[in-house]
């Protein structure tokens, strides 16, 4: 045994886990000042190391190291919030607040919103894909099934097929609902997939307005499938009462005579939704990217 003791950190017997990019441990070092209160450190840190160095590290990276390294510290502190009690566990969860106010405030410089607008005609799949897209971005799910059960209840699709004025103002009140939610997920930088017909250009280009700030991006994706197959999945749902969709044969007719194609100004996608569904997400995928190059 050496003297004095040595202690060693387990990462000193991994290579892999030792040797790290220099960068992630100045943000490291950086963000920590950032917590103390010492803001001035890191850029003058990141400052100097570029003057010594040949390594220029992207402001994007920069950021990501710093985001990074914020939530660890704040999931430090959360599990210790979970082993203490009263005024040190009360600490603890607001230090790993602090943590991660910073590594939201790092990022949100370079964070691209999404507001995804997934469309169609009743049975064509949209909820399906809706919620694929939704735990694949990490964004919020919305969807005007549910806000009509939570405005008018459960059944509330037969206003649809109703005469004139209430069926009209059922349907604005719904979208109307939809965007006022969609639009203050989006002012906390949250992005949202929008589950909806969107049968008529108001109705789309208002999803679309919704996307005004510089670094949010916009995309409708219109589900297609045979009318059978739409059918058959009308009917399936109907006879298992598995879902807040209670669309009905002659919701679906009414559909379609109302639809209004979608014009090609519009950033859009068509997804075949008798594919698979992996398939139909990674078709959205190329489709964003394909929109920012």
């Amino acid at each position: 045994m050496s003297e004095p003791l040595a202690i060693f950190d387990c990462i000193e017997f991994n290579p892999e886990f030792r040797t790290i990019d220099v960068a992630d441990e100045l943000a490291f070092l950086a963000a920590e000042c950032d917590f103390l209160g010492a803001d001035w450190v890191g850029p003058r840190l990141l400052q100097i190391y570029q003057q010594q160095s040949n390594d220029q590290p992207a402001a994007e990276l920069w950021a990501f190291y710093k985001s990074y390294r914020a939530c660890v510290r704040a999931k430090v502190a959360a599990l210790r919030a979970g082993q203490v009690q009263g005024e040190l566990q009360e600490a603890a969860a607001k230090e790993a607040q602090r943590h991660l106010a910073l590594a939201d405030k790092y990022t949100a410089p370079w964070l691209q919103l999404l507001v995804l607008a997934v469309g169609g005609l009743s049975g064509t799949g949209k909820t399906t894909l809706a919620a694929a897209l939704t735990d694949a971005f990490g964004a919020e799910l919305l969807r005007t099934d549910v806000l009509r059960q939570a405005l008018f209840g459960a059944g509330s699709h037969a206003a649809e097929t109703d005469g004139g004025i209430y069926r009209q103002e059922a349907r604005e009140q719904v979208y109307a609902e939809l965007y006022r939610r969609a639009a203050a997920l989006h002012a906390d930088r949250i992005s949202v997939v929008l589950d909806g017909t969107f049968a008529t250009l108001e109705q789309l280009n208002t999803a679309q307005a919704l996307a005004v700030d510089p670094r949010s991006k916009f995309l409708g994706i219109e589900c297609v499938c045979r009318p059978e197959i739409a059918r058959e999945r009308i009917g399936q749902r109907l006879a298992t009462a598995s879902d807040a969709s209670d669309a009905r044969p002659e919701v679906d007719d009414m559909q379609r005579m109302r639809w209004q194609a979608w014009p090609a100004d519009v950033a859009q996608v068509s997804v075949d939704t008798e594919q698979p569904l992996s398939q139909q997400v990674e078709r959205v995928i190329a489709a964003l990217r394909a929109s920012v190059k």
